[in-house]
């Protein structure tokens, strides 16, 4: 400071800036996947390559990973399977960040996968087709399963119609922006097994004369997992007098049977008609004592 006059005095402050910023540096939240070089068991880093990006307000004087302790990975080569490589950002002022870079490295650009073989299934107890258990129908694979049968990548609680049904799988990887595909595939044949169910009408007598209808008493209670065919009784039609065992026969849509038996008794309580005809007068046969009856005309009629 001076005044007017030349006279002047001098004072010296110290002034501090102190660095609280830490450095910034991102990862990104996906995998890298890469596939190995072609011919080789190993995949050689590119140039800036799995190398996040880090700045400071101020300056940054080391930016190192855990792999191999340097700055970069340029032409690290890195054999197939994961890798977490921590990246460390570290100022003049001794602040640090870190950020993982994760890595996965792949054998094959095509992923494997295995189908399991043509299935023989019967049909699942009162369903017309078979219900898949668990993963029993799913491939294995290195890669992301997807199938054509219901567009899912497994097909556990999944139902197959009886017959022959062709399911193609498809495994996918998606490396460096390209997607490669496998495929494998596999036939599921479901038989019915299940018999229909048969319940015959009640046992039943009846006073109806020489024969009655089969059906007298009704027809059978009928059911099948798959739908119900046909419905027939042996005898056929009718039945006659006595003690008589009928037979009650159902087949479903695939050709299974079963059978229930039912007792009709029939009884007759209605006595028989008769008409007689005359009374008749006759005269003795020319010079006999006796008279010729002339064909049926003294039997009777309406006998019933």
């Amino acid at each position: 400071m001076k005044d007017n006059y030349g006279n002047e005095r001098k004072k010296t402050i110290s002034i501090t800036v102190t660095d609280v910023t830490s450095p910034v540096i991102t990862c990104p939240g996906s995998t890298y996947i890469r596939g190995v070089d072609y011919g080789k068991a190993y995949y050689t880093v590119g140039t800036g390559e799995f190398k996040p990006v880090a700045t400071d307000n101020c300056t940054l004087t080391s930016y190192t990973n855990d792999y191999n302790l340097s700055s970069s990975l340029d032409g690290v080569q890195l054999a197939a399977g994961p890798y977490h490589i921590l990246w460390t950002a570290l100022d003049a002022a001794g602040h640090s960040a870190t950020c993982t870079v994760n890595v996965d490295i792949q054998p094959d650009l095509y992923p494997t996968i295995t189908c399991v073989g043509d299935q023989a299934k019967s049909t699942t107890n009162n369903v017309c087709g078979y219900t898949v258990i668990g993963n029993e129908f799913d491939p294995t694979s290195t890669g992301t399963l997807t199938n054509d049968y219901h567009i899912g990548s497994t097909l556990a609680g999944q139902t197959f119609p009886v017959g022959t049904t062709l399911v193609n799988w498809t495994a996918s990887q998606t490396i460096n922006g390209t997607t490669y595909t496998n495929h494998c595939s596999y036939y599921v044949i479901v038989s019915d097994n299940q018999a229909p169910t048969i319940t015959a009408p009640g046992n039943i007598t009846v006073n109806a004369g020489c024969s009655v209808n089969t059906n007298v008493n009704g027809l059978p209670i009928t059911s099948d997992n798959c739908g119900v065919q046909s419905v027939w009784s042996i005898p056929a039609n009718t039945v006659g007098i006595g003690v008589n065992t009928v037979t009650w026969w159902v087949q479903d849509v695939h050709g299974n049977t079963n059978s229930a038996t039912q007792t009709i008794t029939v009884v007759d309580n209605v006595p028989p008609t008769i008409n007689c005809p005359g009374p008749f007068t006759r005269q003795e046969d020319y010079l006999q004592t006796y008279y010729t009856v002339n064909g049926p005309e003294f039997n009777p009629t309406g006998i019933s």
